[in-house]
């Protein structure tokens, strides 16, 4: 929501050169770019949520916000000022001429690559992820789908940004056209944000149960419990065969329900909950040292993997760290 809220932030700001309002309003120059910094983080921090990487922000999280930091801190200043001074401080672009200070180049070219920086971030997770390796339920799927068209859409967004910023800084080059556009650009967005979220409903409330559903609310505390007793009692997590589907035949739900449930439950998607229990079992047998004998793709099959690939990408997704990072500073300790 606050995304969206940046991009329509935009477009008020559009207007606002359209019809010549920064005279009026002058309290309003320069009010939107601290906020085009939260484009990339935002969004980063929204895709790993979605797809079960992360369950909370963490400390360490608000690393991703000292550019939006160092930009608001470097305006307060102008902010401050009163509306008179502002209008002496900036000359505000006039409907008819866009033309922008070269200096804000200093701005605009730091935000658009932490903002590519992140969309291309979060891509490369989405497609990573795609298709998986058959433990995802089909909704997970879904959101995945979700997840990568609405970053392509923004990165399109994004492009038409920065070749606007550039027309406006560099050349005469249509200017008034150029603002239309990108204002055209932004309006996509955002229709195409609302048309997927109406399409894929199921994917914008995958945390609440449909009353509708093949099976009724009262079985989930037995589908939890039969849950824990596969992966806790059982340790099934440790066969790399185990899947969604299996989990499906042996509790006797639809794999929707079973979706629903662990979202509900566990406050996390299937193949989440799966691999979390994995890398505890590999997090401790790299700490006891039992498998030492054994190289990394040794101990990925130990732990249900069927590859040292799947092993070190899963393992570092849930840990920030590599396994031999990990096994390193276990052994300094």
């Amino acid at each position: 929501m606050l995304l969206l809220l940046i991009v329509t932030g935009y477009q008020l700001k559009a207007v606002i050169v359209l019809e010549g309002y920064y005279t009026s309003f002058p309290h309003l120059i320069k009010i939107f770019l601290p906020l085009h910094f939260l484009l990339g983080p935002l969004f980063f921090y929204y895709v790993k949520f979605t797809i079960g990487f992360q369950k909370q922000l963490k400390i360490k999280d608000a690393i991703h916000l000292i550019p939006f930091g160092v930009a608001f801190i470097t305006l307060m200043p102008f902010y401050i000022k009163s509306g008179a001074e502002k209008l002496l401080m900036h000359s505000a672009p006039a409907p008819d001429n866009f033309h922008m200070n070269s200096s804000m180049i200093f701005y605009y070219g730091p935000m658009l690559f932490f903002a590519f920086f992140y969309y291309w971030k979060s891509l490369k997770i989405l497609t990573s992820l795609k298709g998986g390796d058959g433990r995802g339920s089909k909704e997970y799927q879904n959101r995945l789908l979700w997840l990568e068209k609405y970053t392509k859409v923004f990165l399109f967004f994004l492009a038409c940004f920065t070749v606007a910023q550039l027309i406006f800084v560099f050349t005469d080059f249509y200017q008034f056209y150029v603002m239309l556009l990108t204002v055209f650009a932004s309006s996509i967005l955002i229709h195409f944000v609302a048309y997927w979220a109406i399409k894929q409903s199921k994917i914008a409330n995958h945390n609440t149960f449909d009353d509708k559903s093949y099976q009724t609310q009262e079985k989930a505390p037995d589908i939890k419990k039969g849950i824990i007793e596969i992966l806790e009692v059982e340790k099934l997590y440790l066969d790399s065969n185990l899947s969604s589907k299996y989990l499906c035949d042996r509790l006797k739900v639809n794999s929707l329900y079973l979706s629903q449930v662990v979202n509900r439950e566990f406050n996390c998607n299937i193949s989440y909950l799966i691999n979390s229990y994995r890398i505890e079992y590999a997090k401790k047998v790299l700490e006891s040292g039992e498998l030492n004998h054994l190289n990394f793709s040794g101990i990925a099959q130990k732990v249900g993997y069927n590859s040292a690939n799947a092993f070190t990408r899963v393992f570092k997704q849930h840990t920030d760290q590599t396994p031999s990072e990990y096994k390193k500073q276990v052994q300094k300790k």
